[in-house]
């Protein structure tokens, strides 16, 4: 019930601060500075994006529950009601874009598209996953399966930017 804030410091710690009694939650040890933080709808886990690492940490103690490696992570987003998260991930050498769900103990990839992504976003009900398809000028629509991907549909979108979903 308390409004809590999470953010990172300068040696590259994530701190979480509980803002009406003014005081700290909790503290990371120094990781690598990230480049986003994002929590899960139910404030149980936190999610720290590092530039080629992800950590997720309880919410409630700031436990590292998992730590992860990969390409250079752009950005992710939690599925409303659950664990999962999609995460998404730049490759240095093809600059392809990949979309990557995150969860159960596994990843699984959704999509690929080349060039850059902007915005990432879960449907209100989890049943979609959106993100801006830069270069193919699209907001593309992603429908995770059990195995992978479900089905996919691409929205014309000059510049492809996304900012969210609405209710």
């Amino acid at each position: 019930r308390a409004h809590v804030l999470a953010h990172a410091d300068l040696s590259g710690r994530v701190v979480v601060r509980d803002v009406d009694a003014n005081r700290v939650l909790w503290r990371s040890r120094p990781h690598l500075p990230p480049r986003a933080l994002t929590w899960s709808s139910d404030g149980r886990r936190l999610l720290a994006i590092a530039r080629e690492k992800t950590y997720l940490f309880s919410g409630a103690s700031g436990g590292l529950l998992r730590h992860g490696h990969g390409g250079r992570n752009v950005a992710a987003a939690f599925r409303p009601g659950g664990e999962q998260y999609a995460l998404v991930r730049r490759d240095h050498r093809t600059a392809e874009s990949r979309i990557i769900l995150v969860g159960g103990g596994r990843e699984r990839f959704l999509f690929g598209t080349p060039g850059p992504t902007h915005g990432l976003a879960w449907s209100p009900d989890g049943r979609w996953l959106a993100v801006g398809a830069q270069r193919a000028r699209a907001i593309v629509l992603l429908r995770p399966g059990p195995d992978g991907l479900a089905s996919a549909r691409s929205v014309p979108s000059p510049g492809g930017r996304l900012a969210g979903w609405a209710r």
